[in-house]
């Protein structure tokens, strides 16, 4: 879910996320008072949704690729900055 009107991201923000508790991820894209951020909430609110973020099929799966993960870990890598999207 996204929206592109402005919250509040002290008690505004908060109180949407918590009348969708239990529901989809939420990418807030205009922050009052932060004019180049995206605010993204709930989105490890379940396994299922975890799963689908990292195209896996089953919960199962999320499960045992997190604890491979922990054992063996990637290289970090650098990024290089971006201009901020535009609205």
């Amino acid at each position: 879910m996204e929206t592109d009107k402005e919250v509040n991201p002290k008690l505004e923000m908060t109180a949407i996320q918590k009348l969708l508790d239990g529901g989809p991820p939420i990418l807030f894209n205009k922050v009052k008072g932060y004019t180049n951020a995206r605010l993204a909430t709930n989105v490890m609110a379940s396994d299922r949704i975890i799963a689908k973020m990292f195209g896996l099929k089953d919960r199962k799966a999320s499960s045992s690729r997190s604890t491979r993960a922990s054992f063996s870990p990637s290289r970090p890598r650098s990024w290089t900055r971006r201009p901020a999207r535009k609205s």
